[in-house]
């Protein structure tokens, strides 16, 4: 099974989650929302919010035919399946194509297959930047800014042959300067 990108109506991605879960069978069709967990000050506390990873995104993971693509537009709040345009010949038609393993990969890991990224535990001494807990273990290289104040890291992701900008949830636990 692959997964594939449906492009919806935003604010509705819960929705078409749901109906997706009550009209399909759920071995032949998982959807999946990814939210990121982020701290927010407001009137001097902090509080967690959750915020979507792609606003306006439901991803999928099926086995796409022409059958089921013809039955996934006719859900309402659906615009389109996204396509990506990576000349790979093998998908067997040119209105749907899924979504690249490595960047599909990368966001599972993020999400560690819960839907949500979680804060992860940073150490920064100077200019270098350590991941000491959470799902960006391992994954420095995408850390592309470190916010101390406001307890965020911006990092980059590639998805459906763009590369996004977003603010994930961080806990500073050391810093030498």
């Amino acid at each position: 099974m692959k997964w594939y990108a449906l492009f919806v109506e935003t604010g509705y991605e819960e929705y078409i989650q749901n109906f997706l879960y009550r009209n399909f069978d759920p071995n032949k069709l998982t959807s999946m929302v990814p939210v990121r967990k982020l701290p927010e000050r407001k009137n001097g506390r902090i509080s967690h919010v959750y915020r979507k990873m792609f606003p306006g995104y439901v991803l999928i993971r099926t086995e796409m035919t022409t059958e089921l693509f013809h039955q996934l537009k006719k859900v309402p709040k659906i615009h389109r399946l996204l396509t990506s345009y990576y000349s790979d010949t093998s998908e067997q038609d040119s209105y749907f194509s899924s979504i690249p393993e490595e960047e599909i990969n990368l966001i599972l890991q993020l999400t560690e297959d819960r839907n949500c990224i979680d804060f992860s535990s940073i150490c920064v001494d100077g200019v270098s930047i350590t991941v000491k807990t959470g799902p960006l273990v391992g994954k420095e290289s995408i850390i592309k800014k470190v916010d101390k104040r406001k307890r965020r890291a911006k990092i980059l992701i590639d998805f459906m042959n763009t590369t996004l900008t977003m603010d994930v949830g961080i806990n500073v636990i050391s810093s030498l300067l």
